[in-house]
């Protein structure tokens, strides 16, 4: 991470899920696979008519699959599961050969899909089967195996941030039509470390996300390096998304995990804001202890921009304003009576 990216900005909608978020100082880590993105970990890949190199990565998946035989041999109930798919594994030949949806995260286990693959790479001259059928299928198919393999086996959790505070759009999609917020986070500190996770034993990691209309090659090189991949899956969208300017913070496994409530450094709120909601959402936080500024995106006249300024009095009055209650500094204070 760099220093200017040390700040992340995340937009929320004004409601009962955000006061749980800050009452509890956590954010949910999700399944990228559930994000409004149908490509997010699943970004598209390059195809190849060699088959030398699709027998490569075939037996680079075989090796990788085979590294977890003695987990997968301790399943419930693995060998009756196994002598199933061995039964079955004609039947992934003809899916190979019509085409058809082939198997995803969401109508199997993840012990079924592990023996599933277990099953099916170990096969005797499975590939060059599979390759006369339909060599373009089977190379659909290794790419949702290493999808599993590399991001639903290890239970990534994602959360998302931006490095933009002003867009526009991003505070219609994400702000609720400009009537959210969006806060500031200070991610790592001058030395690059993480003083945004609450719990020790939780690592969070901070890459940006690379926007891209380029396939990715897992064909260029003569060994692939899987952590690169697994990077590749998680961090990489489609151009169209790029006024995002996105950044993941990603962590070992999924669900609430808390952060530091002194990371929170700002709150930014959304144009279309309410004074009520934005006093009560600043009353909410001194309550809980946060300590940060107070700003609005304010709608430009003369572009179609939005700039960030601090807030003033004028920006929660008629909202049964006690300026007391919020627990502001003196300088701040006069700040926002100007």
């Amino acid at each position: 991470m760099t220093k200017d990216n040390s700040r992340i900005y995340k937009y929320f909608t004004i409601n009962e899920w955000l006061f749980s978020t800050l009452i509890n100082n956590d954010i949910f880590f999700a399944d990228s696979r559930n994000f409004n993105d149908p490509f997010d970990s699943r970004p598209i890949f390059q195809i190849t008519e060699d088959k030398e190199k699709g027998e490569k990565l075939f037996r680079e998946i075989k090796d990788e699959i085979n590294r977890h035989k003695v987990a997968i041999q301790k399943i419930l109930y693995f060998d009756e599961k196994l002598k199933s798919q061995n039964y079955q594994y004609e039947n992934i030949l003809e899916l190979i050969m019509e085409q058809g949806e082939l198997f995803s995260s969401s109508n199997e286990s993840s012990d079924d899909s592990l023996i599933r693959i277990f099953s099916f790479y170990n096969q005797d001259n499975i590939f060059d089967k599979a390759s006369k059928i339909n060599y373009l299928q089977l190379q659909k198919y290794m790419f949702k195996d290493i999808v599993f393999l590399l991001i639903d086996l290890n239970n990534i959790g994602v959360t998302c941030g931006s490095l933009k505070n002003d867009c526009p759009v991003m505070w219609g999609h994400y702000g609720n039509n400009h009537t959210g917020v969006c806060f500031e986070f200070e991610v790592a500190n001058d030395k690059k470390e993480d003083i945004f996770s609450y719990d020790e034993d939780i690592n969070f990691s901070y890459t940006n996300v690379e926007y891209t209309n380029a396939p990715i090659d897992l064909f260029c090189k003569n060994k692939i390096d899987l952590e690169n991949v697994k990077q590749k899956l998680l961090h990489t969208k489609s151009a169209k998304w790029e006024y995002e300017n996105e950044v993941r913070i990603t962590a070992p496994r999924q669900g609430s995990l808390k952060f530091k409530k002194t990371s929170l450094k700002a709150v930014i709120f959304g144009a279309k804001s309410t004074p009520k909601n934005r006093y009560t959402l600043c009353k909410l936080l001194a309550s809980l202890g946060y300590r940060f500024e107070f700003k609005i995106a304010r709608i430009q006249t003369d572009q179609y921009e939005m700039k960030i300024e601090t807030m003033n009095l004028n920006d929660i009055a008629g909202s049964g304003v006690n300026i007391e209650e919020l627990g502001l500094g003196i300088a701040y204070k006069k700040a926002m009576n100007k």
